[in-house]
């Protein structure tokens, strides 16, 4: 059944909602208490972190390498879209979702106009800051492939309300398998510019790829 425009508009502004709110939503989502680990335990599970690990989703359609062996992957609940949420483990930042990476995968029929409609909407939702408390800007939108597919590079900086922290996304926005996918990376400026971190996450993007739709989710 196709969507009607104000359906549509709803959607990607729910979707760039959810780019924000994940940027400044604390460590309690999710999260549940840890008992303390034996040093040999800890010695054990660092000599495990050192070798990549793929995450496979079918119910997704995707895989990628995680930016760090240790994150961890929580897809929260919609009944819009489907979200892989790929951040730090509990008790590694104050603020667990400050780095992140993030695929989101939507109706295909959902989506028109895909990232160049996506464009228009991130700044319809903060012109004059009427819908979300951020100033942002839109630093390059071009064409790329991810996956060895046509995709569209956004990149985007925003600013979040006190601590006043200077954020960074680069997404990148393709149709494959009926689906519309944003597969994108979150992190402070600063995390940016260092050259470990931003390899950590081009690693990501590298290692990116599609796998077959489990049968109930293809559309």
């Amino acid at each position: 059944m196709s969507r009607s425009f104000p359906a549509i508009r709803l959607t990607l502004v729910t979707l760039l909602l959810l780019t924000f709110c994940l940027a400044s939503t604390s460590s309690t989502w999710a999260r549940q208490p840890q008992e303390e680990k034996s040093a040999k335990a800890k010695k054990e599970e660092k000599s495990k972190s050192a070798q990549p690990v793929e995450y496979v989703s079918p119910d997704a359609g995707v895989k990628f390498v995680k930016p760090s062996p240790d994150w961890e992957v929580i897809s929260p609940p919609s009944s819009i879209f489907q979200s892989l949420v790929c951040i730090p483990p509990s008790g590694e930042q104050v603020d667990r979702f400050t780095q992140r990476f993030v695929v989101l995968v939507y109706p295909g029929s959902a989506i028109v106009g895909g990232m160049e409609f996506r464009r228009q909407q991130l700044n319809n939702v903060t012109s004059g800051k009427k819908l979300v408390p951020y100033t942002v800007h839109q630093n390059r939108f071009e064409k790329a492939k991810l996956a060895g597919k046509d995709a569209d590079l956004f990149e985007y900086e925003f600013e979040l309300p006190p601590p006043d922290v200077s954020m960074r996304t680069l997404e990148y926005g393709l149709y494959y398998q009926g689906n519309f996918y944003v597969v994108q990376a979150t992190a402070p400026i600063s995390d940016w510019e260092n050259p470990e971190i931003a390899g950590m996450f081009e690693r990501t993007f590298k290692s990116f790829g599609f796998v077959r739709l489990a049968p109930n989710n293809s559309r």
